[in-house]
């Protein structure tokens, strides 16, 4: 093998790649800034797992922002509508209500569950957290 090509102990498939990242094989393609392949081999691609480490660590960070964000709006919004009801705002209690909704849905497609009574995000369970 040439100089400076990887080694296959240090090949990752998509599977592991895929697990590196905590999604589906599937997935891969829509997920920005992926490293390219290094090789391929009949029609399966072949990354450097150092490269997809590297990425994996950027890609955690990333998402781990996202998700607070996510958190800290939905707490906005839940403190928006009490507001609205404190002062017997109707119309921008309709609207609190509204973008906490879409918030809602946000957040439990990332995995969350949501207490009803309270309004509170409550973390996903790892297994959750795996298909998210």
């Amino acid at each position: 093998m040439p100089r400076g090509r990887p080694t296959p102990a240090e090949l990752w498939g998509t599977y592991e790649v895929a697990e590196a990242l905590g999604v589906h094989s599937q997935n891969l393609v829509q997920i920005a800034g992926l490293p390219e392949p290094v090789q391929k081999i009949r029609a399966t691609p072949l990354w450097d797992a150092t490269e997809v480490r590297e990425f994996a660590e950027e890609y955690w960070g990333r998402r781990e922002r996202r998700m607070q964000h996510a958190l800290n709006r939905h707490a906005e919004l839940v403190a928006k509508v009490r507001e609205a009801k404190a002062v017997r705002d109707k119309e921008g209690l309709i609207r609190a209500k509204q973008q906490l909704a879409r918030q809602a849905n946000v957040l439990r497609s990332k995995g969350y569950r949501l207490r009803y009574d309270t309004s509170t995000p409550v973390a996903p369970s790892e297994d959750a957290v795996v298909a998210a």
